[in-house]
């Protein structure tokens, strides 16, 4: 069984000083690196805002990217239509046929 004693000594009161100069002294250690830490996720937090803002720039620039890609492919399409259509007129298939056709110089003969 456990017994009470009543009694303080001077051990007793160096022992509750002792833990009482330790708290307070852990307590401005914790404080010291809690502040560090404040500091440093601020600064993070920044960082992170500053990536935000980069991420959608660059979201911005993928989608002018993507519709000048459209574009560029449109327009190469468009491209060797023309070139199709040119080489054809060359050949004589296309619009210069008909009954006038006999009135160009026989370059470009009907077959």
């Amino acid at each position: 069984m456990f017994t009470f004693e009543p009694t303080i000594n001077v051990g007793n009161l160096i022992t509750i000083g002792l833990a009482f100069v330790a708290v307070i002294g852990a307590w401005y250690k914790v404080r010291g690196h809690l502040d560090i830490i404040e500091y440093r996720v601020a600064a993070i937090e920044k960082a992170l805002g500053t990536l935000a803002e980069a991420l959608i720039s660059i979201a911005s620039a993928d989608k002018k990217i993507a519709l000048i890609d459209q574009r560029v492919t449109a327009t190469e399409a468009l491209h060797a239509t023309l070139a199709r259509e040119l080489s054809d007129l060359r050949r004589g298939k296309g619009w210069i046929q008909g009954d006038r056709r006999a009135n160009v110089d026989g370059e470009n003969k009907r077959d």
